[in-house]
């Protein structure tokens, strides 16, 4: 490797590659083409030995890369890059070339094809992502320093920050996502770059900022990579109806969660939340909403953020209970996780031990939670009231309750009769 430097792996010989990067290299080189490996895959070679996402940039057209590898997904060939399908994965194989405008902040108008990957890799976003290698020659195509970045353990952006953020604006979230998986600092003048061109994250679509933040999120070193999120001025483009000082309050203890991106979001936006625990839940539901989430994610986070509150005091077996009814058990693991959390870190509660214990006590009987894990149905209420509707959903709601302050009532015949005390007292919601 020429570019040598202390602490890197030694990239290996074409031999230890996987068998689809083989054929692709060696195919386009007997086809007469310069082909090397680019992006990612050399950054994680050089760090940790191995690779998952295989890039390959060539000389060849678009074109004739179809006609070599005919099973192909063609979607991007407009932009000059084919995937190429194999049995044991794929390999996106792109043309080197040159990038026009970016008028829409996240595509270039247009492409041209070049003959040098020199000029290919000054286009793209990162140092460390800026390195093109050939295993058979045995030569690394470095030209702005992505080894020694690599070494330092720094995000820097090929060129000029503002210009690399201004064609496209999901790269600064991006450089915070790098920095967050593998726990690298960002460059100073790049997080400069950021606070200028942050509000151009708003013409980025919400599944692409998703996509970004959960990855961001989940990383080893999540804490400082959110710390500039915030500072930059990205999380209130994002969220701007949550308090920045928040937000970085989640951020300085982000590292202590299990890296679970939902979990960690609840967090965020519950430290950032300053309308009170009537609401949490609601606007944590909207907010994942605006991110495109699905149904399922959008209930999690509201769940986990609305279970830091209700329920506060866990001293006993019934409130323990409630507070678990109300995540479910799909859920209560992550809200004893973050509420736990949020206790220690937030509410500064010392002995929130005493909890954590009393709650794996009260849970390990696996009482019931749910409606559905009572020994009465809605059919055998229906028979007793004589009809459907609200009263039901009114009564079910109330025998769970009780069964919550006391699971022993959780028989058919008990809870026959005490709704039928409640229908004889219409003590049972109002209804």
């Amino acid at each position: 490797m020429p570019h040598g430097t202390e602490g890197l792996r030694q990239l290996p010989g074409p031999e230890d590659l996987p068998v689809r990067v083989r054929k692709v290299l060696s195919l386009l080189r007997q086809d007469g083409h310069l082909a090397y490996v680019v992006g990612g895959a050399v950054r994680d070679l050089l760090l940790t030995g191995a690779a998952d996402d295989w890039d390959v940039a060539t000389s060849a057209m678009p074109a004739r890369v179809k006609e070599l590898f005919p099973r192909n997904s063609p979607q991007g060939e407009k932009h000059g890059s084919i995937m190429a399908v194999f049995d044991d994965g794929k390999v996106d194989i792109t043309t080197f070339r040159r990038e026009g405008k970016y008028s829409d902040l996240r595509r270039p108008d247009d492409v041209s094809f070049l003959p040098s990957v020199e000029n290919d890799l000054s286009r793209r976003d990162f140092t460390v992502n800026a390195m093109a290698w050939d295993p058979y020659d045995d030569v690394l195509v470095d030209p702005f320093g992505g080894t020694d970045d690599i070494g330092a353990r720094i995000i820097r952006a090929v060129g000029d920050p503002h210009a690399r953020f201004s064609e496209d604006a999901l790269r600064m979230m991006r450089a915070l996502r790098f920095a967050s998986i593998l726990c690298f600092k960002v460059d100073e003048e790049a997080l400069r770059a950021m606070k200028g061109q942050a509000g151009g994250i708003a013409k980025v679509s919400a599944e692409r900022k998703a996509a970004e933040l959960g990855r961001m999120i989940a990383g080893k070193c999540a804490g400082a990579a959110l710390s500039h999120f915030v500072s930059t001025g990205l999380a209130v483009r994002l969220f701007p109806d949550l308090d920045p000082r928040g937000m970085a309050q989640a951020a300085r203890y982000m590292d202590e969660l299990p890296a679970k991106p939902l979990l960690r979001l609840a967090a965020l936006f519950a430290c950032g939340d300053t309308t009170g625990p009537h609401r949490v839940d609601e606007n944590s539901k909207a907010r994942a909403e605006e991110l495109r989430m699905s149904r399922g994610a959008r209930t999690h986070i509201a769940r986990l953020t609305e279970g830091l509150f209700e329920g506060y005091r866990l001293s006993d077996g019934p409130s323990v209970r409630r507070w678990a009814a109300l995540l479910g058990w799909e859920d209560v693991e992550d809200g004893l996780e973050l509420r736990s959390w949020y206790d220690r870190n937030i509410r500064k509660r010392p002995d929130w031990a005493k909890e954590r214990q009393l709650v794996r006590q009260v849970l390990e009987a696996r009482p019931p939670l749910s409606k559905e894990q009572l020994m009465i149905g809605g059919t055998d209420l229906v028979k007793l009231t004589g009809s459907a509707g609200p009263k039901v959903k009114a009564l079910m709601n109330k025998l769970l309750l009780d069964v919550l302050d006391s699971p022993e009532l959780n028989t058919k015949e008990r809870l026959t009769m005490l709704a039928w005390a409640y229908l004889r007292g219409k003590d049972y919601g109002g209804v």
